[in-house]
């Protein structure tokens, strides 16, 4: 399985990681926490960036959107008025100005219509750019809470592994790669060997 590319990915990778399974697979559990606090911390710093961005993307489609409304309403306007002057050089036999006017109308009619298509089209982009920054939020809320908790058990995996620190066989430090899938697989595998080779 290929491991997550995207920020975002990342983030769900590590909100969604079995970190009791992580740290009871470890042949160093001292070392792995460590890992694993700097990788929240990173990603956490990443995503706060990202939603930096992203708000600041999302401000400036709103601005645009609302350029937009105001634009197809004041077209609007224009139609109404060019129309009802037409009304008026037709009313009058002023056939030439009252076609002249009708076109005019129609003309703002189309302008009308395309600042309506993209204040629609930009608002459908915002309301989904709007709930993708708070599931950003939402992440990053988990992620956080997530690495207090790692920080809390450092102290005490540290504590103890100093209590067994005078183990015949030192553990063998093995790298942790939480955003790679086959990884906890592997460290699993590496932890049962571990315990078999120490048996009778």
């Amino acid at each position: 399985m290929v491991q997550k590319q995207t920020v975002h990915g990342r983030m769900v990778q590590l909100s969604m990681a079995n970190l009791d399974a992580i740290l009871d697979a470890a042949s160093d559990p001292e070392q792995c926490i460590s890992e694993l606090v700097e990788a929240y911390a990173h990603i956490i710093d990443v995503g706060e960036q990202l939603v930096v961005t992203k708000i600041g993307k999302l401000r400036l489609a709103e601005a645009d959107h609302a350029e937009d409304v105001a634009a197809a309403i004041e077209w609007e306007h224009e139609v109404k008025t060019t129309r009802m002057l037409a009304h008026e050089a037709a009313a009058e036999s002023e056939t030439l100005h009252a076609h002249q006017l009708t076109a005019l109308a129609t003309y703002a009619t189309g302008k009308q219509a395309s600042f309506q298509a993209w204040a629609r089209q930009s608002a459908s982009h915002i309301a989904a750019q709007s709930e993708r920054v708070k599931e950003l939020k939402t992440t990053l809320a988990v992620l956080k809470e997530r690495l207090g908790n790692l920080k809390e058990r450092a102290t005490e995996i540290s504590a103890v592994s100093h209590a067994t620190s005078s183990d015949n066989s030192p553990a063998r430090a093995t790298s942790i790669n939480v955003f790679d899938p086959t990884a906890e697989l592997s460290r699993f595998r590496e932890r049962v060997h571990s315990i078999r080779s120490t048996m009778g």
